[in-house]
């Protein structure tokens, strides 16, 4: 056996051995070190880890003091910089916030084991890379700017002229997080909004009004690339972001960046991502496998999108992995829910029909000024109207099917808006959930904390608090030579599982 694949073995013996235990999260540095492998051999297994379903969210590892002979000790790390790393990590994940504010030092100096003069080392060092500021005898989450008028730049692709005025609404949520985040951080918010038309690309701001360009100016601090689809991406505007010379945060959850393409002065740009690819149908496969359900259905009327086939095969991986007795079946509506419109039940399209002529009437009556906030309002009302009686027509037949199958314990529906229509027909049926049927989302939307569906939260108020962080401190040490920075997400559990 060649020596890379003994010394990756030793790497996984050791994360079995010990990694299922839960002291102290430690770096794949400080994994490494006890492991007596190098860093590469072992961030190779943690992730062998991840994508099995074995591992995620913090490296949690417990040397046993009964066996030191077969665990090298851990290279020594001077106090104040272990929690500093520690203190950075969790900031960024949003782990120790509350409204806004850090954790109170003492509650501080429990979670991290430490002595009081430790920890303000620790404080004092994360204060100087500008992640932190201290206000009387607290921290605040996000240190100000001395600069005025500083503003953020988010570039997002809105696809056709008919939807130039509205975004998707996990699209929309992030952004309400990047809006939040820039507050606290004293600096506005610029929505720039591109599309094609005819080869040729269209900006134009929140209000619809044309753009000449990407703006530029000294008192722009950066820009914010907002890729929630592969259509988004585009190679001439990252050729002008490097050009431009701001620091550059590319927001990819899709994963469709070309990471290996040499297209952008790499030194300026860092890649942000909450939960890449697959890993957040691997962490909700591995929580329903917790949970005792060997047996779900993954259902979704969007199969024709990427994303969706992303999430069902991480949670197929997981699945398979379990062994003998454990199986995920797949309800899918292959084309796109886009297609459907107007091919589903005769009252949509009557429907539909008198909504588009009241609509009408309602912006005939209304002066011109007020026309693009009505758009905004009337474009976001008639796609609900659509999408829902699109999705509910595609989606009863999937379940029907789905819980005819009795040893199917669990549905894990493609996103939050398909797992309420799934709650609503098991209410319409009689249908227990959880009791006969346990069902969970993705995106954590508004409307499922008011109905208390289980789902999968991609932490975003975390991941746009890091991303305008980079955005204003580019220079902080913490960002060092990183050049894909990952927020982990996390399951909001609820009633219905």
């Amino acid at each position: 056996m060649p020596r890379s694949a003994i010394v990756l073995q030793k790497a996984r013996e050791f994360l079995s051995a010990h990694g299922a235990q839960h002291a102290g999260p430690l770096s794949v540095k400080s994994l490494a070190a006890l492991a007596g492998v190098s860093y590469l051999t072992m961030w190779k297994a943690v992730r062998e880890f991840k994508m099995e379903g074995k591992l995620h969210g913090n490296y949690r590892v417990v040397s046993s003091k009964g066996n030191t002979g077969s665990v090298r000790p851990e290279v020594y790390v001077a106090p104040a910089d272990r929690v500093e790393r520690q203190l950075t990590r969790d900031l960024l994940g949003g782990a120790i916030m509350r409204n806004g504010d850090l954790l109170t030092f003492k509650e501080l100096t429990a979670r991290y084991a430490t002595s009081p003069q430790t920890l303000r080392c620790a404080l004092r060092a994360v204060e100087s890379q500008g992640l932190i500021i201290r206000h009387g005898r607290h921290y605040a989450g996000l240190s100000r700017i001395s600069q005025a008028h500083f503003s953020i730049v988010l570039i997002a692709f809105v696809g056709g002229a008919r939807e130039s005025a509205t975004l998707p609404p996990l699209e929309r949520n992030f952004i309400d997080s990047c809006e939040n985040a820039c507050a606290g951080a004293r600096v506005s918010l610029t929505l720039v909004k591109f599309s094609r038309r005819n080869g040729a690309m269209i900006f134009s701001d929140t209000r619809g009004a044309a753009l000449p360009a990407i703006p530029r100016g000294e008192s722009i601090a950066g820009y914010l690339y907002l890729l929630q689809n592969p259509e988004a991406f585009d190679e001439e505007i990252m050729k002008c972001l490097a050009l431009i010379g701001k620091p550059v945060a590319v927001q990819d959850n899709a994963g469709v960046f070309p990471r290996h393409a040499k297209i952008f002065n790499t030194t300026n740009v860092r890649l942000f991502t909450a939960s890449a690819s697959d890993q957040p149908g691997r962490d909700v496969a591995a929580y329903m496998l917790s949970r005792g359900h060997n047996h779900a259905a993954y259902i979704t009327p969007f199969h024709a999108d990427s994303w969706s086939q992303e999430r069902y095969e991480g949670a197929r991986k997981v699945f398979a992995m379990a062994g003998e007795g454990f199986s995920l079946a797949l309800y899918a509506e292959n084309h796109s829910i886009k297609d459907r419109y107007y091919e589903t039940a005769g009252w949509i399209q009557t429907g539909g029909q008198r909504i588009e002529k009241l609509l009408e009437r309602w912006r005939s009556n209304i002066p011109p000024c007020y026309h693009p906030e009505v758009g905004l309002l009337l474009g976001r009302l008639r796609g609900g109207v659509f999408m829902w009686g699109a999705v509910r027509a595609t989606l009863e037949p999937l379940l029907r099917s789905a819980l005819e199958e009795t040893r199917i314990s669990a549905l894990i529906m493609a996103n939050d808006f398909a797992a309420r229509i799934a709650l609503q027909y098991c209410h319409r049926r009689k249908i227990a959930v959880p009791e006969r049927i346990a069902i969970v989302g993705f995106d954590d939307a508004e409307e499922s904390r008011d109905l208390r569906i289980t789902t999968y939260n991609f932490n975003f108020n975390a991941l746009a608090t890091a991303i305008v962080h980079y955005l204003l401190h580019p220079w902080a040490g913490h960002w060092g030579r990183r050049r894909i920075v990952e927020i982990e997400g996390r399951i909001i559990e609820r009633s219905t599982t």
